[in-house]
């Protein structure tokens, strides 16, 4: 069977009023989601649960250090030189776990 989580290729454009939309986005924020995944999923009859201040935290960073993996990956494709992404990488990893380790 298809797995159509990952086969996002299909827009929906929705009206709403400016209250409307700045309800939908705090609620997404609130999830840590972004608008768009909080409606499909809202749409779909799903539980969500709000995330805590240190959770949204955690997962801005991640998302962090995805972009971050992600150009390195596109550096390592087109054999550029990815010495200095990878040393703002760690240094920012680094930060992060000095920040973890000191329970800021």
């Amino acid at each position: 069977m298809e797995d159509f989580k990952d086969k996002k290729s299909h827009a929906v454009s929705v009206r709403m009023t400016p209250m409307e939309r700045m309800l939908i986005e705090s609620r997404a924020k609130e999830t840590g989601m972004s608008m768009s995944s909080y409606m499909v999923l809202c749409s779909l009859g799903k539980e969500l649960k709000l995330l805590t201040e240190e959770q949204k935290t955690a997962y801005k960073h991640l998302a962090t250090y995805h972009s971050h993996f992600a150009r390195i990956g596109t550096l390592v494709r087109n054999n550029s030189d990815i010495s200095a992404e990878v040393t703002e990488v760690i240094r920012e990893i680094k930060k992060q776990l000095e920040i973890l380790r000191n329970g800021q």
